[in-house]
C-alpha cells in the first residue's frame, strides 16, 4: 500500500477539493483538479493497488473530460474492491460519454498515465502471515487450533505464560517459535510480546480454543494480497450448546506494523488502527470457530472469575461496564449484570453516534435481555425501541422484542415480531448475532406461540 502518511495526506486533499468543487468560478477549477490528479497519480504510480485513490482520480479525470481514462480507473478500482462505494455508478457515468473534451495542455498526458496505473493495479503477491497465540496449559485444544491454520500461515509465534502440561511440546511439534513470558496480569502485554517477534507481512491472531473453519485456509491466503486494507474482520462462531451458537465479526487479521499494539488487561483491543478510514477495513467470509463458550470448556477454565478480577483493575467507562455486565450475565448473576449493562447503555446512548461504537449492538441486545429476564419488560421494550430506530436490520433485537411480547402474554404481537425476524433473516455479518434468530429459532418460537 501507499505509505500511510502519504495515503492520508492525498486522500484528505482530494476529498476536500471535490467537496469544494475546485473553489473557483468559470474554468478556474480546471487547474486545481489537474494538479490534484497529478498528485494522485504520483502516489498510484508507486502503489497502484489503491481502490479509493483510483476511484477519486477517475472522478477528477471524468470532470476534466478524459472519460475513457476515467472509466479505466473505475474498472481497476472495482476489480480490486467490487463493493467500493460509488465506483460502479461512476463507471456507468463515464461509459455513457458526454460533451466535448476540454482543450488544455497536460490533460492527455494525465490520461495516459492513468491508463498505465490502471493496468498495474492488482493484488500483491508473495506476502506472508504470522499466526500469534498466547497460551497456558492448553494441551487439550492447542493441536486442533494449530492444525487448522497450518496451511494458512508462514510462521507460528506462541507466547507461553507458564504452562505445566504438554503445551510447549505440542507447539514446538508444529514448528512454532515459543516465547516464554511470565504472566503479568495483562493479556495485552503477552500478546504484544508475540507481535514484537512476528516477521510476517500480516498478523493472524487466534486463541487455543479457536480454529479456522474447514476450507478457510485458501481464502485467507487470498486476503494477503489486498494491501489496500489494514485489517480484516472475520466471522467468529461460538457454539453455546448442542443447538445454539453466536456469531460476531472479530478483528483477527491485520498488517504487521509497529504502531499496532494491544491495550487493556482483558478483552484487549488493538490500538493504532486508522479507524477513521473505513476503506482500509473489510469484513471477509473466512470463518473462525470458537469452542470457549461451550459449557465444558468455560467451566473447566474458570474464565469468568479470572476476567472479573482483571476487569476490576481497568479504568471505569462504558466499555468496562459492558465487559463486566457480559461476564456476570454469562455467570447467571442477573442483578449484577443488569447494573453494569445499564451503566454502559446510559454511557453511550446519549451520543448520536452510538451505533458506531463497536460493542453497542451487542450491548443493546444483552441489556434488553437482562431486563426481560429480571421481569423489567417495559424497560426492556423501551431500550429495544431506541436501538431499533438506529439498527433496524439487527434481527436479534426484533427476536428479543418478541421474547418480551411472549413474556407479557401478547401472543399476537409476538407472532408479528417473529414473522418480522423471518422476513429479515439472520442478522448481517457486521453484527454480533444469534445464529437462527432470523430462521430456525424464529420458526420454532413462532410454532410455540401459535400452538400455545
Amino acid at each position: 500500500m501507499a505509505r500511510p502518511l502519504a495515503y492520508l495526506d492525498v486522500r484528505q486533499r482530494v476529498v476536500a477539493l471535490l467537496a469544494d468543487g475546485g473553489g473557483a468560478a468559470g474554468f478556474g477549477w480546471v487547474d486545481p483538479y489537474a494538479g490534484q490528479a497529478d498528485d494522485l497519480l504520483r502516489v498510484l504510480e508507486r502503489c497502484p493497488a489503491e481502490p479509493f485513490l483510483l476511484n477519486a482520480c477517475g472522478v477528477l479525470l471524468h470532470e476534466l473530460t478524459r472519460r475513457d481514462a476515467a472509466a479505466t480507473l473505475f474498472r481497476a478500482a472495482l476489480a480490486l474492491d467490487p463493493e467500493l462505494p460509488a465506483a460502479a455508478a461512476n463507471l456507468a457515468a463515464a461509459s455513457a460519454g458526454g460533451g466535448p473534451a476540454l482543450d488544455r495542455p497536460g490533460l492527455d498526458a494525465l490520461a495516459r498515465r492513468a491508463r498505465t496505473v490502471a493496468a498495474r493495479a492488482r493484488p500483491a503477491e508473495g506476502l506472508t502471515v504470522s499466526l500469534c497465540l498466547v497460551v497456558r496449559d492448553e494441551e487439550e485444544l492447542l493441536p486442533g487450533c494449530l492444525a487448522s491454520a497450518a496451511d494458512a500461515v508462514d510462521e507460528l509465534v506462541v507466547v507461553d505464560s507458564g504452562s505445566t502440561d504438554g503445551t510447549v511440546a505440542i507447539a514446538e511439534s508444529f514448528g512454532a517459535r515459543v516465547l516464554h513470558v511470565p504472566w503479568s496480569g495483562s493479556f495485552s502485554e503477552a500478546r504484544n510480546a508475540g507481535l514484537e517477534q512476528a516477521t510476517g507481512d500480516w498478523i493472524l491472531m487466534l486463541d487455543a480454543d479457536e480454529r479456522l473453519a474447514p476450507g478457510a485456509a485458501p481464502a485467507l491466503r487470498t486476503l494477503l494480497g489486498r494491501t489496500w486494507r489494514e485489517a480484516f474482520l472475520l466471522p467468529l462462531t461460538s457454539p453455546t450448546g448442542p443447538q445454539t451458537a453466536l456469531r460476531h465479526p472479530a478483528l483477527r487479521l491485520w498488517r504487521n506494523r509497529p504502531g499496532y499494539r494491544f491495550a487493556g488487561r482483558v478483552h484487549e483491543a488493538l490500538a493504532g488502527l486508522p479507524t477513521g478510514l473505513p476503506e482500509r477495513f473489510e469484513l471477509a467470509p473466512v470463518g473462525i470457530e470458537h469452542l470457549g463458550y461451550l459449557p465444558e470448556h468455560a467451566a473447566a477454565r474458570g474464565k469468568t472469575a479470572r476476567n472479573l478480577a482483571l476487569l476490576e483493575l481497568e479504568p471505569p467507562g462504558p466499555a468496562r461496564s459492558f465487559d463486566l455486565g457480559s461476564e456476570y450475565l454469562r455467570a447467571g448473576e442477573l442483578e449484577r449484570a443488569a447494573e453494569h449493562l445499564d451503566d454502559a447503555w446510559l454511557g453511550i446512548c446519549g451520543d448520536p453516534g452510538w451505533p458506531a461504537v463497536g460493542f453497542a449492538p451487542l450491548l443493546a441486545a444483552r441489556a434488553a435481555r437482562t431486563r426481560r429476564e429480571l421481569g423489567r419488560l417495559e424497560a426492556a421494550r423501551g431500550l429495544l425501541g431506541v436501538a431499533l430506530e438506529r439498527l433496524p436490520d439487527y434481527t436479534d433485537l426484533w427476536f428479543e422484542l418478541a421474547a418480551c411480547a411472549t413474556a407479557a402474554g401478547d401472543r399476537a404481537e409476538a407472532e408479528r415480531l417473529l414473522e418480522r425476524c423471518l422476513e429479515l433473516g439472520d442478522a448481517p455479518l457486521r453484527y454480533p448475532a444469534t445464529i437462527g434468530a432470523g430462521s430456525r429459532l424464529a420458526r420454532a418460537r413462532l410454532d410455540e406461540v401459535r400452538g400455545g
